[in-house]
């Protein structure tokens, strides 16, 4: 016959639990936070550098300086008067004066008549810069220079205007 079974048999026929890392609930809370944490920095870390990658409409950027250019708040119409070459004033050494694109910027909204007049005194214009441009040194090339030059030259032309003024004088110098 056969033996009865004792307490120490019984115990021996078990198998022993595993113990689960997750059978824990403070183990699986802490994997769940983990696993949430992980999910949010790599969804932050890929927008990130797809919205880098694209830039609003409306944003302007000077590609040079990288800064945003300010817009003038008056929408300003341009009269272009040329170029012009004359010798500088300068004793010691022969030196020119060029400007390129010279354009004289109004206000075309509030000053609705003087476009035609600008087209009517061209010639007169166009002297009257050129007679200014000749008395200046090459202090011109300096930034003092050119915004004592750009007033000069709009206070003169203005004088000729009956019907309006120019606001502004665009316009690249160079010196040779």
């Amino acid at each position: 016959m056969a033996e009865p079974l004792t307490e120490e048999d019984l115990l021996l026929d078990e198998e022993p639990k595993k113990s689960s890392l997750l059978a824990n609930p403070i183990a699986q809370i802490a994997t769940i936070v983990t696993v949430g944490t992980v999910a949010i920095v790599l969804s932050a870390i890929v927008s990130f550098f797809i919205a880098s990658r694209f830039k609003p409409y409306n944003l302007v950027i000077d590609p040079i300086k990288e800064k945003k250019i300010v817009l003038p708040k008056k929408p300003y119409s341009a009269a272009n008067m040329g170029d012009f070459l004359v010798r500088l004033t300068d004793p010691d050494v022969p030196r020119y004066l060029k400007v390129k694109d010279l354009s004289l910027a109004y206000d075309g909204l509030r000053h609705k008549r003087l476009a035609p007049e600008i087209g009517e005194r061209k010639r007169q214009i166009k002297a009257l810069i050129n007679d200014i441009l000749i008395t200046k040194s090459s202090d011109v090339a300096t930034y003092e220079g050119k915004q004592a030059l750009k007033k000069e030259l709009i206070e003169e032309i203005n004088k000729l205007f009956s019907h309006g003024k120019i606001e502004n004088v665009y316009m690249e110098v160079l010196i040779q």
